[in-house]
């Protein structure tokens, strides 16, 4: 019989050495691949919010570009209310004395600011138009100032007021009695316009016939 033994070779030992030297290998593998996995998972969520955060910045630029394009607008606005004021006020400020003195109650000779709140009132622009239409004969320079500075100021009325619209009426027109009605000093009764002597409106449904001189 051969003789036994509790000695374990070399050769055994090599290889269980080998064999845990694997599997602590593949164990190191593994947590080598786990890690980088969760890093890449890391990263991925990383990416995804910075592309969320960048097209966030991307929405507000566009949204900051559309506000500041928007207040171009109502500055250019606003600096042209300005300049039609201006040259409202410096028009009226050229009509004679008297003039000023009979519509102190309506428009404000001595300040810009209140001449416009003033004359942007509807109330003060009825008091312009029917001062207008009772001084038909006035002498013509003041009579041609003191239209413009109408047309001026229910010009910049009816940016609030929709409802606000000119007739529009020109010289050559056909004279039609619903929308027109003969000044004094009219050579004609009926025919051709000649002469616009102020040009009405529409309020709503209200209408303001325009004055107008026939053609004789």
């Amino acid at each position: 019989m051969g003789k036994s033994t509790d000695k374990i070779s070399d050769r055994t030992i090599e290889a269980l050495l080998r064999a845990l030297d694997d599997e602590r290998l593949q164990k190191r593998i593994a947590e080598i691949a786990a890690s980088n996995l969760g890093h890449r998972d890391e990263s991925n969520i990383n990416l995804k919010q910075k592309g969320e955060h960048i097209l966030e910045l991307e929405n507000e630029n566009r949204n900051l570009n559309a506000t500041i394009e928007q207040l171009k607008i109502d500055i250019d606005f606003y600096k042209s209310i300005y300049g039609k004021a201006d040259n409202l006020f410096n028009m009226y400020k050229s009509l004679s004395e008297n003039i000023s003195i009979d519509l102190a109650n309506i428009l404000d000779s001595d300040n810009q600011i209140a001449f416009l709140v003033k004359g942007v009132q509807w109330e003060n622009l009825k008091g312009l138009e029917d001062y207008i239409l009772a001084n038909l004969d006035m002498e013509e320079k003041d009579f041609s100032v003191l239209c413009k500075v109408f047309d001026g100021l229910f010009e910049l009325y009816a940016i609030a007021d929709k409802n606000c619209v000119r007739l529009n009426t020109k010289p050559g027109e056909e004279f039609d009695l619903d929308y027109h009605t003969r000044g004094a000093g009219s050579r004609g009764v009926d025919g051709k316009i000649e002469k616009v002597l102020f040009d009405g409106y529409k309020k709503g449904n209200m209408l303001r016939k325009s004055v107008v001189w026939i053609e004789g």
